[in-house]
């Protein structure tokens, strides 16, 4: 008999060290569980900013909105296209609520092009790339630069946008041969 209560001794051991296992095994996937969400939590955060950013915008709240969409553009790292958005409505912002130098409509366009890098096909960034080189070149004139310097000026503050259907950095740097026309 002292050998079974032996045996006894041992199986009720590895019992309890089933037990401790498997509640370990159920905390850990608890704790990964968690993380997961927290992480799922930060997407919706982003949005929230995002959409209180637009808020504060249609309110008249420059000055905050543009820190939320530049709280958005900080943060967004797997939300490219959030990202872009913010990108966009800093742009448009700079370009309305902006001085009109030649220097904010450079800073408005570098903002356009980084958000056309993310979003090569937006055709509504694109646009307002144009009307901006427009206005640069009008502000420029204004600001007494011959044409040559503006373009100059114009082309030294352009990126490589990519064309429709490229992705960002396949594009030559514009006016670097080809005959397509440059935005």
């Amino acid at each position: 008999m002292g050998g079974d209560s032996l045996s006894d001794v041992n199986s009720r051991k590895i019992r309890i060290l089933f037990y401790v296992f498997a509640v370990l095994f159920i905390l850990a996937t608890l704790f990964m569980s968690i993380n997961s969400l927290n992480s799922g939590k930060s997407s919706v955060t982003e949005l929230e900013t995002y959409n209180l950013a637009v808020r504060l915008l249609d309110e008249g709240e420059v000055v905050e909105a543009m820190k939320a969409f530049s709280e958005v553009q900080r943060v967004s790292q797997e939300n490219s296209r959030l990202e872009a958005y913010a990108l966009y409505n800093m742009g448009n912002i700079t370009t309305i609520y902006g001085d009109g130098s030649s220097e904010t409509l450079l800073m408005a366009r570098a903002l356009y092009a980084e958000a056309l890098n993310i979003l090569p096909e937006d055709h509504d960034i694109r646009k307002n790339i144009e009307i901006i080189n427009h206005m640069l070149e009008e502000q420029l004139a204004e600001e007494g630069k011959s044409e040559a310097e503006a373009e100059k000026i114009i082309d030294q503050g352009q990126k490589a946008w990519p064309q429709p259907g490229e992705e960002p950095g396949d594009g030559e740097e514009p006016g670097t041969g080809g005959d397509e026309e440059d935005y």
